[in-house]
């Protein structure tokens, strides 16, 4: 069995750690569920650019998966709501 040197293994760690920690609202696109096989179910975001559609794997259906993506509907929610009031501010000056 091939072994990769330590720092390999530490690079690798740090870019999975990254990535799970990456908001799924920096994905942008709509989280949906897709079930594949047997095996389980996935997590995927849908986003249309012109005129395609891509789609982009989250992860496997789990608690945390679904924590994060209720974590980026909130974060969307919180940002129109700051949008909103950046609108009324603008509008009174």
């Amino acid at each position: 069995m091939l072994t990769l040197p330590l720092a390999v293994q530490t690079a690798y760690q740090d870019l999975f750690e990254t990535h799970k920690m990456r908001t799924i609202s920096s994905l942008g696109g709509t989280p949906f569920l897709k079930s594949h096989d047997v095996q389980g179910s996935y997590r995927h975001a849908r986003k249309r650019i012109g005129d395609r559609v891509l789609d982009w794997y989250l992860g496997r259906d789990t608690q945390e998966i679904r924590i994060r993506i209720d974590q980026a509907r909130e974060d969307r929610e919180d940002e129109k709501m700051l949008e909103r009031r950046r609108a009324i501010a603008n509008a009174a000056r």
